[in-house]
């Protein structure tokens, strides 16, 4: 509210005819966040491998978030489940995504059942995106030099 919020309450009223100003400095302010974000997928564009790489940590952190929250939910009023409270379900979610298992929890429910094979998928899929960036670091990181030592230059042939 103390920087631009007030600007979108006065552009609601439509009582002041001054509150069309207000509507146009909204249009502006818009106009900067979709420049703001071509820039950003400029970056984005410029650095493929890191940007995979956040991209693939952030979705497991969602994954992790939201895979708890589900197993928790379908799994806490089943009678014979194992999985009743949340570090319970934070652990079991930790191993579907890093293992795709967990020995001493398994999901009674259909739909826990169901949750677990969307983690496992995504386990398997950000997982390999994060190892594939890492192999290419450890790959490359010796391509910058000759085989004698020497830096490479752009007269060098390849």
């Amino acid at each position: 509210m103390m920087t631009w919020g007030w600007i979108d309450m006065i552009s609601c009223i439509p009582t002041f005819g001054w509150g069309r100003i207000a509507r146009i400095i909204r249009i502006l302010k818009l106009l900067k966040t979709l420049r703001t974000g071509q820039s950003l997928i400029k970056a984005i564009s410029r650095k493929r491998g890191e940007s995979a790489l956040l991209s693939a940590a952030i979705m497991l952190l969602f994954a992790m978030l939201f895979g708890s929250v589900a197993i928790l939910q379908c799994e806490m009023d089943e009678p014979n489940a194992n999985i009743q409270n949340a570090p319970d379900a934070i652990w079991w979610t930790f191993c579907m995504i890093m293992k795709g298992g967990c020995e001493n929890y398994d999901p009674v429910s259909i739909e826990g059942r169901l949750v677990a094979a969307v983690l496992m998928f995504v386990g398997m899929t950000f997982g390999a995106t994060i190892i594939g960036f890492m192999a290419m670091l450890l790959t490359s990181g010796g391509s910058r030099e000759n085989v004698d030592g020497s830096p490479k230059t752009s007269n060098d042939e390849t």
